[in-house]
């Protein structure tokens, strides 16, 4: 048996905790049941807490691709005008001309730079597409519609700047001078035909450009389509400047394939 002393002194102990004790904690109370209403309130808080840390993460993503689509554009190289700089089947990326080129800046000698084309008869001044002229539509969404697949089909070409507004180019003996000197090398690494042929060189006839005019060549000039064919490029035709190779397709890849099979469909 236990000391009666000491099981007095805590009898009074127990009587203060159950008196102080919660009717929830209390012996046989009956369980409340939780308010749907706070339920539901708590649940919405915290999906609505998910949701902003979702957002503070995807907001600046979409915010960095919707910046960088509008800087930099990608182009497919199908032809070897510009080997071996460039190779068929190369994807590269190419900044946007605003930004390469900021309030109307002139293209650096060297750089390679991504232009529409000059004019071909029949197409409208500024704009050349592969697509065939259609009438235009009455209707707004069709003429939308028109505009994404015509930008969509616009051929962009790709050279290499080797004279500067104000110069005067001259092609002779296979090499480049500019103002009377010869171009450096590092410019242009195959020699450079000149001849009747080509409509805007006439053999060794000197080209004086405009204020707003660049001479472009390929890298590979025995197989390019350049300013020795059709005359100086103005600046504004510039759209882009080439900064990088992304991936090489290669000659076989699925875009040369296709292209391969559309000119056997079109023979």
């Amino acid at each position: 048996m236990g000391d009666p002393a000491r099981e007095q002194e805590g009898l009074p102990c127990l009587e203060h905790e159950q008196a102080t004790a919660s009717p929830d904690e209390a012996p046989g109370a009956p369980v409340t049941a939780p308010d749907p209403e706070v339920q539901w309130s708590a649940a919405r808080r915290a999906a609505d807490s998910r949701r902003m840390r979702r957002m503070r993460i995807i907001a600046p993503i979409m915010v960095l691709l919707a910046f960088l689509c509008w800087v930099y554009t990608t182009h497919y190289i199908p032809s070897p005008s510009m080997t071996p700089t460039l190779m068929p089947g190369d994807h590269i990326l190419a900044m946007r001309s605003w930004i390469a080129y900021p309030n109307g800046a002139i293209p650096k000698r060297g750089d390679i730079v991504v232009f529409l084309p000059p004019e071909q008869p029949g197409t409208p001044e500024g704009y050349y597409s592969t697509v065939p002229e259609e009438p235009v539509s009455t209707n707004a969404v069709d003429r939308l519609k028109e505009i994404v697949a015509r930008r969509r089909n616009v051929e962009v070409w790709i050279k290499r700047v080797v004279g500067l507004p104000g110069e005067v180019v001259q092609i002779a003996q296979g090499s480049v001078f500019i103002n009377g000197r010869e171009l450096d090398r590092r410019y242009y690494n195959r020699q450079p035909d000149a001849g009747p042929d080509y409509p805007y060189m006439f053999g060794f006839l000197p080209v004086q450009l405009g204020a707003d005019e660049v001479f472009v060549l390929g890298d590979n000039p025995l197989d390019s389509d350049d300013s020795r064919f059709w005359g100086a490029l103005k600046v504004g035709s510039i759209t882009s400047k080439f900064v990088r190779v992304i991936f090489r397709e290669g000659s076989n890849g699925p875009n040369a394939r296709k292209a391969r099979s559309e000119q056997g469909q079109g023979g």
